[in-house]
Parts: structure tokens; sequence; C-alpha cells
């Protein structure tokens, strides 16, 4: 979440702390920030069931020659996030529709005007503070949102529809089918929400369990398979699979429940097999498992495709939500998206995707992101990251610094033409 000017002046200081003689440990995935360091841990060598393991311990120049680690193959250069010339890069043409906001004085914003290209793909930059968030997150989408939700706004003004509340009007709305914006928050707040109930696909499982001929014989009904229905789970950790022991006032304990072994259910349901696993067994696959499972599904299987296409395929389809990281919840709500059949020119809006993602799994990412724009959709992404604005087809930058002194757009254009603007702050930066 830090441009590359906070990223320099955050290492100077943490360097300074070092070499007063303290120790600084960073957890990061940032190329830059890891090339300074003094020892890489690396841990692997993938994620999940698949990691948890020291794939390597030492100085840099020794990790860019393990072929073991993903994180030295992309600090050595073998590994690349996609890059595209001025030739491959999507252009503006005639044809290309705008959405445009105009008198913009959310927050810090300077009364600005600004114009977002739809069809490809659209980087928002700038320094923290800058206005990023303020013009998209806090005046595009609540515009956009209440349009689509048929809560329009009170009248058009040469052409332009405007909301009391937003400081700020908005044209070109009638450009796009829809509007989804991918956060970062939880997909869910309880243990027995998981990846499969968000995505969709729980029910149809469900329904599977309840169409095997135990199932019929016992009159079992999909319900019976519901950690939120009394007919199948286990009455004791009401589904959970685990009970809270209070030890103190401010702490408590998860130990398995002793009624159900752990598993949630009732042990009359865990007698209905699917292809030889009950529906406990079933959730503890990972996604990558799963596959082989629910081969002939065609709706399961779609979705089951785009988790592990966007590397998610370590993850267990009944893993609690609330065990989820931000990157983690942000990649299993785009991969429900993508899942849906949906109308072409729709509007999908990231604020930094990228954070707490390593670069193969931000590889993975900014595929998907690109055969969305490919499908006819616009990808708006609020973004620091070098290599993913350094990719995009087009840059919107606010600025020229954070807070009362941004708000301002300080330049606008592809990759290629941002480099030679010298109002940019991270013309210098872009590959």
């Amino acid at each position: 979440g830090m441009h590359e000017l906070e990223k320099n002046s955050l290492m100077a200081i943490l360097t300074e702390i070092k070499e007063l003689g303290n120790s600084v440990i960073i957890v990061e995935h940032d190329k830059n920030i890891i090339s300074k360091a003094d020892q890489i841990i690396d841990l692997g060598p993938g994620a999940g069931r698949i990691g948890g393991e020291i794939v390597f311990q030492g100085p840099l120049e020794e990790i860019m020659k393990e072929n073991k680690s993903l994180t030295g193959k992309f600090m050595n250069g073998a590994l690349q996030l996609p890059h595209k010339n001025s030739v491959e890069c999507r252009k503006l043409v005639q044809s290309t529709s705008f959405l445009v906001l105009k008198d913009v004085t959310t927050n810090n914003l300077k009364n600005i005007e600004v114009k977002i290209p739809l069809g490809i793909m659209v980087g928002i930059a700038g320094v923290s503070g800058s206005g990023k968030s303020s013009l998209i997150s806090e005046t595009l989408v609540p515009l956009l949102q209440k349009h689509f939700n048929q809560r329009n706004g009170n009248g058009e003004e040469d052409g332009f529809v405007q909301i009391d509340e937003i400081q700020g009007k908005l044209s070109g709305w009638e450009e796009i089918s829809d509007c989804i914006v991918v956060s970062q928050s939880p997909i869910g707040r309880t243990k027995t929400s998981n990846p499969v109930s968000y995505i969709g696909i729980w029910d149809d499982i469900r329904k599977l369990f309840a169409k095997q001929q135990v199932a019929k014989t016992q009159k079992y009904s999909p319900g019976h398979f519901s950690f939120n229905s009394d007919k199948g789970r286990c009455p004791h950790c009401k589904g959970g699979g685990f009970i809270d022991l209070q030890i103190s006032f401010f702490t408590k304990i998860d130990l398995p429940c002793e009624e159900c072994d752990g598993t949630g259910y009732l042990l009359e349901i865990l007698q209905v097999e699917y292809k030889g696993r009950n529906i406990h067994e079933i959730l503890n696959l990972t996604v990558t498992e799963a596959l082989d499972v629910f081969n002939n599904e065609e709706k399961i299987l779609n979705h089951l495709k785009i988790l592990e296409d966007i590397g998610m395929g370590y993850i267990t389809l009944g893993q609690p939500a609330t065990t989820l990281s931000g990157g983690e919840a942000q990649r299993i709500k785009l991969a429900k998206e993508l899942g849906r059949v949906r109308k072409r020119e729709t509007l999908y809006v990231l604020d930094e995707p990228t954070t707490g993602l390593h670069y193969s799994d931000i590889l993975k990412l900014i595929t998907l992101l690109d055969k969305l724009v490919d499908q006819g959709n616009t990808v708006l992404i609020i973004e620091h990251d070098i290599d993913v604005l350094s990719y995009v087809d087009y840059i919107i930058e606010l600025g020229p610094e954070g807070g009362p002194a941004g708000g301002e757009i300080i330049a606008t254009g592809s990759p290629e033409e941002i480099k030679k603007i010298k109002q940019s702050k991270i013309a210098t930066f872009l590959v």
C-alpha cells in the first residue's frame, strides 16, 4: 500500500534503525524491499498444505540461484510479470467511450474533471493521500451503484447525473451494464462461512449428497447437510466442529467437539458418501483435489477451475472464512464474479489488489483481469505496484503530493506516455 517514493523513505528509516544495533524483521512480497535485506527466509514451496517449509535462508545473491524458490526466480528474472510494449497496449480510438467525472471536490480533490476510458485496463496511481480512493471509491463507485440499484440521482444537468450527498457528477454511465467492486474485506465473519458457500456452489454440493441412495432411503434433504440447519448438524457445537473454552476473561481457545469428533455433523449424516467421501471429507479437500472428484459436475467444476486458475488451488473447500487473508478473500470474490454469466461492458473496480500477494499470485491475477478486458469489460485498478502499472493500458495519476497538497490530476496516458511527463511521480519507476 505504499508508493515507490514512500518505500525508499521507509527503507532509509529501517536501515538507520538497524545501524543503531537493532534487528528488523519484515514480512514482505515487494521485490525492491526483499533485495535490500541482509538475510532472506523464504517459506514454501507452495501455499496451504504444500507450504510450511523453509525453502531457503541466506543472502540475496544465494536465493537467486535457488531453483526451488519462486521468490528466487522472480528476483533473478527467470519468472517475470507480463510486459506490454507500445504495440500490444490497448489504444484509445475514436470509438472509445468514457466515464466522465466533473466538479469533484470529495475530500482533498480540487474540483477536478477526469475522463476514464472504457473497454481497457486502467490504473489509478499517485502517492498515498493523493486522492485515488476519494475519486474512485468515494465518488465514482457510489454514483454508479446508486444508478444500478435504481436509486438514481436528483436529475441531470448538461447530461451529468448527480446525487446530493456525492461531491461530483457523472456522465457516460449508460455505456456500462454494471459496476462490480472487488475488495479485500472478509467474505464471512463466522466459522461456518467458507469459500464454497461464498461462491455459490455449496447448495449444489449438498444437493448431490441428497441424491445419493443412502440419503434417499433416509429421506435426507439438502438441508440435512447444512451447518445452519438442526436436521443434520451436531447439536453440541452447532455445526462449528469446535467448542469455545473460556480460560480467562480475555482469552478463549477452540477445542474439537467431542460429540462429533470435530466434523460438525451427526454421525448418521456422515454415512452418506459421494464417490467414497462423506460431506466432512469433501469439505477437507483442496480445490485442486476437488477438481477430480467433481469432474462430471459442470457448474461446480467451472467455479473450482476459476479458483485454481487464480492460484487458490491450495485452499480447502470448507476453510473457515475467518482464516482467509485479505488477498485470498479478494481473489475468491473475483472467482465468484468470473463464474457468473454476465453481460459485457461491466466495470470491475479493484483497490490495491496486489496487497499481500506473492509475485506468482500477481501473475495469475493480471492474466485473469486481462481476460475480463478481452471479453469486453473495463478493469479499473487503484494500485502502487510498478509491474502492474507498467502493464495497464492507461494510467490516471493523482498528486502531486498527499493530503492538502494533492487532489489534482497530474498525468494521464499509456505507461509509455506517462514516462515522458515531467510532472509524474511514477514515471521514473515504470518499466
